[in-house]
Order: C-alpha cells, then sequence, then structure tokens
C-alpha cells in the first residue's frame, strides 16, 4: 500500500496561521513562528522553568510512577527528563472521545511528534512530543458516540448514562462486551476489537491504548483526570483564584482584538466565575462562582476569597482547570516549547494575549496540527459527471450532488423543462392579453413550482436506472466526509476498515508533514 497525493484544499486553520506577523504576536501569547531563532528565545525563557516551581520532588516522582504503570519504564523516564527541565515538550491533546476519537486527533498527536523530532535535530537537545488527555472534562456528550458515515452506524460507549458533571475519563463502560462485540462487526479490518480485549475499561484508559497503539513510546501521554497532574499547577489556580474580575477584563480585551483582526472567537468570559472547577464530594465537577463577596460551588461549599489559597493547599485535587486555565496550567506543570492545535484550539488561544501579559505568563508559540483527507483509489466517472471534484474541493449536501449526477446523465431533461417552461409562458401571455394581473401572476408562480417538482420527481424517477453508480457516488461522498470533513467525522479505525487499508495510519505517519500549509488530499493506492 502507499498513499499518493492528488489535491490540495485550503487548512482549516489558515485564518489563523496567515496573520501576519504582528498582528499574530499581539494575539498569541507565544506568536505562530516556530523558526529556530524564535525557538532558542524560548528556550531562554526556560531555563529558569524548574527553579520556579514549587513542588516537592515526591509531587513529580508521583506522576512519573503513574505514567511508568501504563506506559513502561522508558516512557517514565522521558517523563522525568521532561519534569527535570532537560527536555521540554511539543504539547498537544484532546478529551478522551471513545476509541481515540476523529482522524484529527491522531493528527495532532503525529504533528507533535514530527515537530518534537524535528526541533530535538535543529536544537541540538532532546524534545518530547506530549499528549494531555483532558479526563477531567464533564461533557460525557461530546465523546460518548462514535459514529460511522459510510453504514450510519452510531455507538454510544455509556447507554442510558445520563449527565451528571462526573469526569468523564472516570466512567466505566457499562457494558465492555458490547463494544467489543461492535467493533468486531462494525469495522472487522481494523485493529480496535484486540485493543478493546486487552482490558481497557473507560475513555481514558481507551484513549491511552489507542495512542499507544499508534505512537508507542514517540509521545508521552498524561490525563488532567489524574491528582498528580492537577497537584503540579497549584500556582495557576491561585492566580486564577484572585482576582476574576481583572481576568475577565483582560480576557475581553482578547476577544475583543481577536473579533477586530477578523477571527471568530470560541470562547465566553464572566465577571462572576471563575476559570476553575472543583470537585464535590459526590464527584461532580462544578464552576466556582462568585456570589455576594464569597466562593461557591452551589454544592454546600463557600470560602470567602482570601481563604481560598489556604482551602486550595489542603484540597488541590479537588480543583480543575477550565478552557482558559488549562495552558496556563500546563506551562507552569511541564517545560511546553511549542503548542499544536487545531482550528477550535485556535479561536481561544488566539483571545489570551493581554490575559498572559497581565498574569505574567507567557505561553508558548502555537502552531497548526496536519490536515487531510484519504480517498480511494478507484473513484469511477461518477463524480465528475456530477461535477465534483473530491480531490479539490469538499462534497457538500448529499442531494444537490444526486440531482447534479442525474442531470448530467439526462441532458434531455433540459430541453423537456424548457419545454415545459414555453408552454407555461405561452398560456400566461393568452390570459393576459387585457394587461398584468395578480390573479394571472398567482397562477404563473403555481404553474412554475409544479413544473419544479414535476422535473424532479422526473429525475428522481430514472435514479433506479443508475443505482450502482448513485451507490458509488454515496460510498465515496461518504468516506469523503459527507458533505464536512473527513478528519473530524471519520475514526482511523473507520478508514482503516471502509479503505481495505489495515495499516493505513502506520503508512500515513511516513507522508503527513505537519509543515505543510495546506489540507493535502490523498489517495490510497
Amino acid at each position: 500500500m502507499t498513499l499518493r497525493r492528488v489535491g490540495l484544499r485550503p487548512h482549516p486553520c489558515d485564518p489563523w496561521t496567515s496573520l501576519a506577523s504582528p498582528v499574530a504576536e499581539n494575539l498569541f501569547p507565544g506568536g505562530n513562528d516556530s523558526s529556530v531563532p524564535v525557538l532558542q528565545r524560548r528556550i531562554s525563557q526556560l531555563e529558569s522553568w524548574k527553579s520556579s516551581r514549587e513542588w516537592i520532588p515526591a509531587q513529580s516522582m508521583a506522576l512519573q510512577q503513574r505514567v511508568a504503570l501504563v506506559q513502561g519504564k522508558s516512557v517514565a523516564q522521558s517523563l522525568g527528563q521532561i519534569l527535570s527541565g532537560v527536555a521540554p515538550v511539543v504539547l498537544t491533546g484532546q478529551q478522551p472521545g471513545f476509541a481515540g476519537g476523529p482522524l484529527f486527533v491522531w493528527l495532532k498527536a503525529h504533528s507533535a511528534i514530527v515537530h518534537a523530532e524535528r526541533m530535538s535535530s535543529e536544537l541540538g537537545l532532546p524534545v518530547r512530543a506530549l499528549f494531555w488527555v483532558a479526563g477531567d472534562d464533564s461533557d460525557l456528550d461530546e465523546v460518548r458516540y462514535l459514529s460511522d458515515p459510510v453504514t450510519g452506524l452510531t455507538l454510544d460507549s455509556h447507554p442510558e448514562v445520563g449527565r451528571a458533571n462526573l469526569p468523564v475519563g472516570d466512567l466505566p463502560f457499562p457494558d465492555p462486551e458490547a463494544l467489543r462485540a461492535w467493533a468486531l462487526q462494525a469495522w472487522p479490518r481494523s485493529a480496535l476489537s484486540s485493543i478493546l480485549d486487552q482490558g481497557a475499561m473507560d475513555l481514558s484508559s481507551l484513549m491511552i491504548a489507542c495512542l499507544r497503539h499508534w505512537f508507542g513510546e514517540r509521545i508521552v501521554i498524561v490525563d488532567a483526570r489524574w491528582p498528580e497532574l492537577r497537584g503540579l499547577a497549584h500556582r495557576t489556580y491561585r492566580t486564577f483564584g484572585r482576582s476574576p474580575e481583572k481576568v475577565d477584563r483582560a480576557l475581553k480585551g482578547g476577544m475583543t482584538a481577536s473579533q477586530a483582526a477578523g477571527l471568530p472567537v470560541a470562547i465566553r468570559s464572566w465577571p462572576d466565575k471563575l476559570r476553575l472547577f472543583r470537585l464535590g464530594t459526590d464527584g461532580a465537577r462544578r464552576r466556582v462562582l462568585v456570589r455576594e463577596g464569597s466562593l461557591t460551588d452551589d454544592a454546600g461549599w463557600t470560602i470567602s476569597p482570601k481563604s481560598f489559597p489556604a482551602n486550595l493547599e489542603r484540597e488541590l485535587d479537588r480543583f480543575s482547570h477550565d478552557v482558559v486555565s488549562r495552558p496556563f496550567a500546563a506551562e507552569e506543570i511541564f517545560p511546553v516549547l511549542a503548542h499544536v492545535l487545531g482550528p477550535g484550539e485556535f479561536a481561544y488561544f488566539s483571545c489570551l494575549g493581554p490575559l498572559s501579559q497581565k498574569i505574567g505568563a507567557p505561553l508558548a508559540p502555537v502552531l497548526p496540527r496536519a490536515s487531510c483527507t484519504i480517498l480511494p483509489s478507484r473513484q469511477g466517472p461518477a463524480p465528475r459527471m456530477a461535477g465534483w471534484d473530491p480531490t479539490s474541493q469538499p462534497s457538500g449536501p448529499w442531494d444537490p450532488l444526486k440531482m447534479a449526477y442525474l442531470k448530467a446523465s439526462h441532458p434531455e431533461s433540459v430541453l423537456w423543462a424548457k419545454t415545459w417552461s414555453d408552454a407555461r409562458a405561452d398560456y400566461l401571455d393568452q390570459l393576459g392579453v387585457g394587461g398584468p394581473h395578480p390573479a394571472i401572476e398567482s397562477i404563473g408562480r403555481k404553474l412554475a413550482t409544479f413544473e419544479s417538482r414535476l422535473h424532479t420527481t422526473r429525475l428522481l424517477a430514472t435514479a433506479k436506472d443508475h443505482r450502482e453508480d448513485l451507490d458509488s457516488l454515496k460510498h465515496l461522498w461518504c468516506l469523503a466526509g459527507a458533505g464536512g470533513l473527513q478528519e473530524r467525522l471519520f475514526s482511523p479505525w473507520a478508514l482503516e476498515h471502509h479503505l481495505e487499508q489495515p495499516e493505513l495510519m502506520l503508512r500515513l505517519a511516513e507522508f503527513v508533514d505537519p509543515l505543510e500549509p495546506s489540507h493535502v488530499v490523498w489517495e490510497a493506492r
């Protein structure tokens, strides 16, 4: 099997990566440049990173032991280099979507690895790739479903489990055997069922197992649900608990600047809410609110702002970051050389410039993840007849594509439609001998509607004569992304199955270069 480059499309991160340097440096705390001089300056900034941490050795050792337990001694040693400041990291991450989530998650991890290895060579020091699993996230609906656009099947990893604001990484699968059976039936050509056989019992552990299967020891994986990880971010939590009003004003300034640059904004600001969550005794994750001069989670926990630092030290494992405070927490824990982002992260990172300056925490440069679509080698004539070139443009909705194919297959339908239109015009002309009249105009509109429906019905009646070509076109349309972007809709496991390439991800890693400024369309041969 090999991959052949067949087309280019705009990169989904273009709105941010195409910004002029002065604008990017104003919006992004670390800019969006990863040239060697910029990285060397960042290394200089990180020289004092280890000495400014307030950890005791046992805290970082506990995190290493957690990683060694699941990922082995070699990865734990890499983490030890990171935590000692010897090896900076290229950081990326995602919520623990079932079975590793869509293809873009794989692209994030792959991009971080390639960038880290490139930087190691350019800078002459070890640089590691690090994946941050956001297992503390509490939006189960965002990660529980896995769909297959080709078959129309959707898997729910947690059937009959309601929304309880619990960290999704901690929720065990209600029926692991059913998940294995589904994977084996849906994608027998993939290795997912064998990974499930290895005993992953929740979303976080399965996410780690999938990343390990794809990338082995080339990436270090941590999970924000681990108290050993969050326990190393107490300075950041203290900072964000100190003055929510000032944090909110700085964030609003960044949002205004981002909007002025014509960029979409994906976050909200709240002067009466902290950018922190608290885990209650029931395990639920609730945002910390500012109410009547106190801090509260609206579930029995209420303290004064002055007592927050002491409370934080006593109950550090109960606090968790949100989307705004997370990059600052990550940079407190790890010496981050660069962040690898998708368009969703870019949409909030571009608002963090003033906040970064306000709290005195300069974030690392930001880099886009790779982006691609993978198509089968035999696409047939149907797409061309429909006026769709899948190598250069997304597919759009299915119904117009189907109608475009049918019209191209029946050019006589144009003449048929013209005959009806001429007859309608002649009839209305005869009715309107005495001049225009509202009733005649109404008849004309009704006849035009009837004519359009009759034309469409006549074309659709011929669809059964083109069943084979339409099925082929529909299959390609689904594989290309079913009207969306393939990397956001398709699991790597589904692609390996439907393209009949069980080693697809291994080969893709040989071809995809995250420095590519475009969305690359590949053909699997």
